[in-house]
């Protein structure tokens, strides 16, 4: 599995600072942690799961807003069609 989580934020030296993030997550392979059970009913599908997303907001001392985006996306014939494990 690797998984990487960035923010970056730009100090304005005022109480709202902006800030951009990312996110990536790729898993592969990891059938032993399955143990060998059924998902969906059916047994030994591999795991295959690519997840990237990215995020923008303001941040002040007592709120933070934050807009973000997930995407996942489809392996066909892995365990949830590409789910993380």
């Amino acid at each position: 599995m690797v998984y990487n989580d960035t923010v970056y934020t730009l100090k304005t030296g005022s109480d709202c600072d902006p800030f951009i993030g990312d996110q990536f997550v790729r898993e592969r392979k990891c059938n032993s942690l399955l143990n060998g059970a059924p998902v969906n009913t059916v047994k030994d599908q591999p795991v295959d799961n690519l997840s990237y997303g990215g995020k923008v907001g303001l941040s002040s001392p007592h709120r933070q807003v934050t807009f973000s985006c997930l995407d996942i996306a489809d392996h066909a014939g892995t365990v949830g069609n590409g789910a993380l494990i």
